[in-house]
């Protein structure tokens, strides 16, 4: 039997209480598996940075349009990098109790952005590209592939800690319009889009549309193949679940691409960190 995307939306405001309730023992004394907060938490950081990153990548390629044009698709590599733990207070809620211990994590990010030429416009062919230079150039040497270092001009500020957990790209190739199809109707920044895609390594597979700011009533739309929501299923945003990537209104040799140097850069030993 196929299965079809779900459609998640978030509470309407001051219900959000209501609709996450405790567990519930079973007539054999045990509970529902607990809901992984931390999970949770990542996956969502990770749509925030990406949306970022887009906002920041059509800023740039706008701004540059004329005197060194941007290549429409940018790369991020992506970092889990662990928060401290806070020592409990005299004034510690329940909820703060409840996670008392449990190690949370902060996203950042290593990524960068490419001047604008032929051998580039292609996003699945700028995918291989990479892919075969990090393989056949980076990987041989001895430190192995370093993403932050040998494909990223910026990189976010971290502990030192960060582990790399999955690979990002940005693009101003959307469904409504093609980057070259934006700039000859755009009239500034605000009316350019963007899409981006995550790839991680719990095999979350993420899809985010961003519109354009002066027409776009709801800023993304986000489609995933793993849980978005928190606690009691409560949506921190309007989301899509999909079964598979097969089901996104998306191009799939984009994900196969990315699962390559995705791949190539998650299992090394050591781990890429950031």
């Amino acid at each position: 039997m196929m299965s079809y995307p779900t459609l998640h939306t978030p509470p309407p405001p001051g219900y959000a209480a209501a609709a996450a309730p405790a567990p519930v023992a079973d007539g054999g004394g045990t509970s529902e598996p607990r809901h992984d907060p931390v999970a949770a938490s990542v996956r969502n950081q990770v749509v925030d940075r990406m949306v970022r990153m887009s906002r920041n990548h059509a800023t740039h390629a706008w701004e540059n349009r004329r005197s060194q044009p941007v290549c429409p698709h940018a790369i991020g590599f992506l970092f889990a990098d662990p928060v401290p733990r806070s020592e409990p207070g005299p004034y510690e809620t329940e909820e703060q109790r409840h996670f008392r211990g449990v190690q949370f994590f902060r996203v950042a990010a290593a990524t960068r952005m490419v001047n604008d030429s032929a051998d580039v416009r292609d996003l699945p062919q700028l995918l291989f590209r990479l892919t075969a230079l990090a393989r056949e150039r980076y990987l041989p040497t001895p430190g192995g592939f370093d993403p932050a270092v040998q494909m990223a001009i910026h990189r976010d500020r971290t502990s030192g800690r960060a582990q790399y957990i999955g690979l990002g790209v940005s693009t101003l190739d959307t469904l409504e319009a093609t980057w070259d199809e934006a700039l000859g109707t755009a009239m500034d920044v605000d009316d350019v889009p963007g899409r981006c895609f995550a790839l991680l390594a719990d095999h979350t597979a993420i899809l985010i549309d961003r519109g354009a700011r002066r027409r776009a009533r709801t800023d993304i739309g986000v489609h995933a193949t793993t849980d978005l929501n928190y606690a009691g299923g409560l949506a921190p945003r309007l989301w899509t679940h999909h079964p598979t990537v097969s089901t996104m209104p998306a191009p799939s040799d984009v994900w196969d691409l990315m699962n390559d140097l995705h791949q190539l850069t998650f299992h090394q030993r050591p781990r890429p960190t950031l």
